[in-house]
């Protein structure tokens, strides 16, 4: 979700408070988008991008997550949010 959209907004929210308090540990693979290292990070041993998908925030980016969070995509959410290019 780009930050700048009202969706986007509203995952930032609720990471947010996934993450609130939390210790936060990322398990990064080398790979950079946009300046950003790209991995799987976890909060009180929960896999933040899964719960943000699974909760309709967010979709999966299979460019980089290789098609792991796919099963987590809610119906709501493939509806309602577009897909970035790049990730297609």
């Amino acid at each position: 979700m780009e930050l700048g959209t009202e969706a986007g907004q509203q995952a930032k929210a609720a990471m947010s408070k996934i993450v609130h308090r939390q210790t936060v540990t990322c398990e990064l693979n080398g790979e950079r988008s946009y300046d950003r290292m790209i991995g799987v990070c976890y909060a009180n041993g929960n896999d933040v991008a899964a719960v943000l998908i699974a909760n309709g925030y967010a979709l999966d980016c299979a460019r980089y997550s290789g098609g792991r969070y796919k099963r987590f995509e809610t119906t709501a959410a493939r509806r309602r949010l577009s897909q970035a290019g790049y990730c297609r």
